[in-house]
């Protein structure tokens, strides 16, 4: 396995969650760093140090018929595509809109990367594509059965990754990312149930929970998300096309909702609410393929994760980030 110094990376939706962790790391590494992003759900704000000290930003929509048109005058040696809208229920309310930026967007990413000359192409796809699991742990070979628009534009996203590969030649690989948590994940009606029951208990407010709360999640922390997708960006070869990206650990949701009270020390009720279509109940990844090929291991742990996911949100609320 080879390390390779990439100089230009293009990150779409990089003023993101995700992607402003991604875009920290890349430019504190020293590549030339682009940014992509409409800013419909990221800020700029998260990028304001490395704007000041050579980052370039684009506020742009990936899924514009201009996308492709507007950037190949740039060479990027390697493309990390961020850029999605992410809640499976609004998914479910707004399928068209959906399957315009997931896979429109996708497509333009791609024949981007195509018409540059890109000499690597990372999709951020998702745990969602499975469904409801036949077997535990999730392995890559599970077979794919979206319950979501959002899930099954995800399956169509990587079904053009693989297309772009073997018919164009584009080095490309699908990041199935399970549950991501962390500082920097902003609050609303669609955030990450984690982002949700820290500022809701952190209020004294109802930890909602839908159906009985004996679902499972794989929550992975955003930093060792992002030490994933290095990996990537950072070595020659990988043997496989789609690698999950989780812990590898279930949790249940009546056991996260209980972890958080203790943690933040307060006295807070559980709401129980019906299920949420398109919703699945079982789910933690399989992990094997990328800790054998690349010896990964995820560094922080769940307790650790919520408390430095606390501390973050609580600084929020006081007006200081």
């Amino acid at each position: 396995m080879f390390l390779v110094c990439f100089l230009r990376v293009l990150v779409t939706g990089g003023a993101g969650f995700i992607g402003s962790n991604v875009v920290g790391r890349l430019f504190n590494g020293g590549f030339e760093v682009y940014v992509v992003d409409d800013l419909s759900h990221g800020s700029v704000e998260c990028l304001k140090s490395y704007l000041d000290s050579g980052l370039k930003f684009f506020k742009f929509d990936v899924s514009s018929p201009y996308f492709v048109s507007s950037f190949s005058r740039f060479r990027f040696d390697v493309i990390i595509h961020l850029a999605a809208l992410i809640s499976v229920e609004e998914s479910n309310l707004l399928p068209s809109r959906y399957h315009e930026v997931n896979v429109g967007g996708t497509l333009n990413v791609l024949e981007l990367a195509r018409r540059v000359g890109a000499e690597k192409f990372i999709f951020a796809s998702s745990a969602a594509v499975y469904g409801d699991p036949v077997t535990l742990p999730i392995s890559e070979l599970h077979p794919l059965n979206p319950k979501s628009i959002y899930a099954a534009s995800k399956v169509e996203g990587e079904l053009l990754v693989g297309v772009y590969r073997r018919l164009y030649g584009v080095k490309t690989v699908s990041l199935r990312l399970f549950n991501v948590y962390g500082p920097g994940q902003r609050f609303s009606n669609y955030s990450g149930v984690i982002r949700i029951f820290i500022e809701n208990a952190l209020r004294g407010l109802p930890l909602t929970i839908y159906g009985d709360g004996m679902q499972t999640r794989d929550f992975i922390y955003v930093d060792d998300v992002v030490k994933a997708i290095m990996l990537f960006v950072e070595n020659r070869d990988f043997n496989f096309d789609v690698y999950n990206v989780g812990s590898g650990f279930p949790t249940r949701i009546i056991d996260l909702a209980s972890m958080i009270i203790k943690l933040v020390n307060r006295s807070v009720d559980l709401n129980f609410v019906s299920e949420r279509p398109g919703d699945v109940k079982f789910s933690y990844a399989d992990t094997s393929r990328i800790k054998g090929e690349f010896n990964f291991n995820c560094s922080i742990d769940l307790r650790e994760g919520l408390t430095r996911t606390i501390s973050y949100v609580s600084q929020c609320m006081r007006g200081s980030l």
